[in-house]
């Protein structure tokens, strides 16, 4: 199932841009296809017990590049791009996955505060 417009109940233009799979800063665009195809290789982005993880995971189960990345869109445009960025993510590759995306992000900056998600 892939995430649309219609499912997001918050205006933010970001988030609706992201939803349509709109182009991004060249920078950005890199960073995602490189992201994607971590992704799309297998690469977990969360694993639950310490026998699940491989040298890519850290000690808390979550995809080091996963948390780098957050970590990078953060400084560079704060929640409103990782949200951009994990929505488009979630359009391309399922709802399950930002899912996943979210706990890893889960403490970046503002990242998974309540205040943050979308209203109903």
């Amino acid at each position: 199932m892939d995430l649309s417009v219609m499912d997001l109940t918050d205006d933010d233009l970001y988030q609706q841009a992201a939803a349509q799979s709109l182009p991004m800063a060249d920078y950005y665009e890199m960073l995602y296809d490189r992201f994607v195809m971590l992704l799309e290789r297998r690469h977990v982005l969360m694993v639950s017990s310490p026998e699940e993880r491989t040298v890519f995971h850290d000690e808390e189960g979550r995809l080091a590049e996963a948390v780098i990345l957050g970590t990078l869109l953060h400084e560079d445009g704060g929640v409103r791009l990782m949200r951009a960025f994990a929505y488009r993510v979630a359009h391309r590759l399922g709802v399950e996955v930002y899912a996943d995306l979210s706990r890893c992000w889960y403490g970046i900056g503002d990242w998974g505060q309540i205040e943050d998600e979308p209203a109903d």
